[in-house]
C-alpha cells in the first residue's frame, strides 16, 4: 500500500539512550511540540515502537540532528548510517541525557543555535558521517554536547 503524504510523521530530531541491551528513543516531529517515546533491542526496533505511540509512519529523510547518549557511537551510527533512512548529512550531537534533551527541547531552537555557533567557529556541526569517519580513523571526535538544560558546549566522544 502507498503511504500518503498526510499519512506521515516528518521526523525532526531523535534522542538515542541505551543501557541493559536496550536502547530508548525519543522523537520529535516537526510542527508538533510532543515527544514520542520507544525502547527496543535496537535503533530500528525502539523507533518503530516510537512510532507506534505516534500513529502515523515516520519519514526520517529530513531528520535535522541525532542526539546520542550512547555508550558505542560507533556501532551505533554504522547501523544508522546502513539502514539508509537518517540521512549521512544529518548533524551528530553527543548528551548524558538525551532523552530528556530532546523530549524538552525546543528543536529549532537548537538547530538554529548550532547553525549560528558552527557559522562563527564556536559549533563543529559534525555530520553523524563524519563523526563516524574520526571514530574509525582516531578512536575519537571532538563534537556540539547538549546538557539537559538544552546549552551546547563542545566534547570529545569515544569510538
Amino acid at each position: 500500500s502507498k503511504t500518503e503524504v498526510r499519512d506521515r510523521a516528518f521526523v525532526q530530531a531523535i534522542g538515542i539512550s541505551e543501557s541493559n541491551d536496550k536502547v530508548s528513543v525519543a522523537v520529535r516531529l516537526f510542527d508538533d511540540d510532543s515527544s514520542y517515546q520507544g525502547t527496543g533491542s535496537n535503533f530500528n526496533e525502539a523507533l518503530k515502537n516510537a512510532q507506534y505511540s505516534q500513529g502515523n509512519d515516520f519519514f526520517t529523510g529530513h531528520t535535522e540532528f541525532i542526539v546520542s547518549a550512547s555508550s558505542d557511537n560507533k556501532k551505533l551510527l554504522s547501523g544508522i548510517i546502513k539502514s539508509n533512512d537518517i540521512p549521512p548529512s544529518c548533524t551528530f550531537i553527543a548528551s548524558d541525557s538525551a532523552l530528556s534533551a530532546i523530549s524538552e527541547a525546543d528543536c529549532d531552537r537548537i538547530a538554529g543555535i548550532i547553525k549560528i555557533r558552527s557559522r562563527s567557529g564556536n559549533a563543529f556541526r559534525k555530520s553523524i558521517w563524519n563523526v563516524l569517519e574520526e571514530l574509525n580513523d582516531n578512536g575519537f571526535s571532538d563534537t556540539d554536547m547538549i546538557s539537559r538544560s538544552g546549552d551546547i558546549k563542545t566534547a570529545r566522544v569515544s569510538a
